[in-house]
């Protein structure tokens, strides 16, 4: 099944914040934080909806910061890293979460 891509505009719109966002974090741009939070906010909320496939046919480069909050929008909703030791890095957390839990009863 194709996903709908997002919008032209929205491409363009998500790729400005990535850059303004990385230009901050790399430090071409200084740190203003309040400016910092905003964009990385807007970014987020930008990404909401986005396809995780939508980032192959992004139109615009792919900055790290987008695949930063793409990933931790994975984790939110799944619970794992969409990275290729993903899982095995959630079953490892969950086994420390579950000893850690059966010693404090001990």
């Amino acid at each position: 099944m194709n996903m709908p891509k997002p919008p032209l505009s929205r491409h363009l719109y998500v790729d400005d914040l990535a850059r303004k966002l990385e230009a901050i974090e790399s430090g071409r741009k200084p740190m203003d934080a309040l400016s910092y939070r905003v964009h990385a906010k807007m970014l987020r909320i930008a990404l909401k909806d986005y396809p995780t496939a939508g980032l192959d046919g992004h139109a615009g480069e792919v900055w790290p910061v987008m695949e930063d909050a793409m990933a931790n929008r994975c984790f939110e909703s799944t619970g794992q890293l969409p990275t290729v030791g993903g899982r095995a890095i959630k079953r490892a957390a969950d086994e420390l979460i579950n000893r850690c839990r059966l010693a404090r009863l001990a």
